[in-house]
């Protein structure tokens, strides 16, 4: 008996390639999705990280805001550090103000300044009773204590000298807006019911959901805020946030639980008060 074999000459056949095809269709389809899904968590990332990054030098620059309420300020000065809860709103008094020099002060020694030079100034005494103004080119008494003061005529005197109506001081309110955070074209992108954080009508800081205040004792005052980090997930998490420092608590709605949230409590010491 004889066997015949016969060899396949055509090289491979339309059915085999096609298969082959099919598998590396599928194979490409998957790496392409695991590039999409990892190119996502990755831009996610470093969206929190950006988000968190930037709220916390806010945060930061808040604390030492709300910490120089009283600076420079006559103890005598009513309504120094006030907090309301109807709504929620803080407003206090400083000479820690917008402008570089803000901030400043010495003590006046053989009646000259040299720290406080060439700015107005407000004089203070030991016991923080307010004793007089200097304009930017006046000398000083011994002892005082010097103040950099309001000058929003920039003119080489307090705002006080230039009308008695008038504050040396700086005024500021802290609150969240009345209309939400994407009717702002900077915040756009916050979640739904979410509120901006303004100082003195001045967006400062966007994309909250909640901000508490309480003030045990006349020198300490609680924050609680609850911020967005993060763009919008295809999941929902439904969580209520406890403030541990804080009474109450914060449940997200229905829009808001696909997003992501960070809980945050500030207590901080108020120095400058009397």
């Amino acid at each position: 008996m004889y066997l015949l074999v016969v060899k396949n000459k055509s090289g491979v056949g339309l059915i085999e390639l096609l298969i082959a095809l099919a598998i590396v269709s599928i194979m490409m389809t998957g790496v392409y999705f695991t590039y999409i899904t990892f190119t996502k968590t990755a831009l996610d990332t470093r969206q929190v990280a950006k988000s968190e990054s930037e709220v916390n030098q806010a945060l930061l620059k808040l604390e030492k805001l709300l910490q120089s309420a009283g600076f420079g300020i006559s103890q005598n000065e009513p309504d120094v550090f006030v907090v309301d809860n109807s709504p929620t709103e803080i407003t206090f008094k400083t000479l820690f103000g917008d402008k570089m020099e803000a901030g400043l002060w010495e003590v006046c020694v053989n009646n000259s300044r040299n720290v406080a030079n060439n700015y107005p100034v407000v004089a203070l005494s030991e016991n923080e009773n307010l004793i007089d103004f200097y304009d930017n080119t006046g000398t000083c008494s011994n002892g005082n204590i010097l103040y950099v003061c309001k000058d929003s005529n920039s003119n080489g005197k307090c705002d006080y000298i230039d009308n008695v109506n008038d504050n040396y001081f700086y005024e500021k309110t802290l609150r969240l807006s009345a209309n939400a955070s994407v009717n702002y074209s900077w915040s756009k992108n916050c979640a739904p019911n979410t509120k901006n954080l303004l100082i003195n009508n001045d967006p400062y800081l966007g994309c909250l959901a909640d901000f508490v205040v309480e003030r045990p004792n006349k020198k300490t005052v609680k924050l609680g805020i609850i911020y967005q980090k993060g763009n919008k997930k295809d999941t929902p998490i439904s969580k209520t946030y406890n403030y541990d420092s804080l009474s109450g608590s914060y449940t997200l709605d229905a829009k808001q639980e696909y997003y992501r949230w960070k809980k945050v409590e500030i207590v901080l010491d108020l120095v400058n008060l009397n």
